[in-house]
Formats: structure tokens, sequence, C-alpha cells
């Protein structure tokens, strides 16, 4: 992802994790951007940069660029989460 599109790097940083929290289910996921690579693991982190809570499946869409960014309960750097989604394409 980073190799390909380089300006995906400005999202690389301190304090760069986005925890994706379904509201039906009871498993969550962050995506952590805090070293060289992006890392994706299963679980909250210790204190996420920006919290988007929804239901899985809006959750889905929404990092798929099929749903807004404002169906998710967000919580947090709002403005980072919403630059996160406009840089990487999934769909």
């Amino acid at each position: 992802m980073l190799e390909y599109v380089p300006e995906r790097r400005t999202l690389l940083g301190p304090d760069r994790t986005i925890h994706l929290a379904p509201t039906d289910h009871t498993a969550s996921w962050t995506v952590d951007l805090t070293g060289d690579q992006l890392a994706w693991h299963p679980g909250p982190p210790a204190n996420a940069a920006v919290t988007a809570a929804a239901p899985l499946g809006d959750l889905l869409l929404m990092v798929y660029g099929r749903l807004s960014p404002e169906i998710a309960h967000r919580i947090g750097d709002t403005e980072y989460l919403d630059r996160w989604l406009s840089l990487v394409g999934f769909g």
C-alpha cells in the first residue's frame, strides 16, 4: 500500500491508531499506523487517535468508501479518520 502511493506515508506517525468498533458485534479492530508500515490487529488500542463505532456492515461499507464516515459515531481525531479514508481505497 505505501510503496505504490507514497503520499500515504504521511498517514504514519505517533499516536496514529484507528479503532473500528462494531456496535452489533463483540469483536473490534485497530488499524495501527504508528510504525514504518501499516498494521492491524484485533481489539482496541490503549489510546486510539480516533474511534468509529457503527454496526459492522456499516463500518465495512465506510472503509470500502460506500458509506460516508458520518454514519459512524466518531470520537477523537475525526479529521485523521477522514484523511485515512480518502487516501486508502479498498473498493
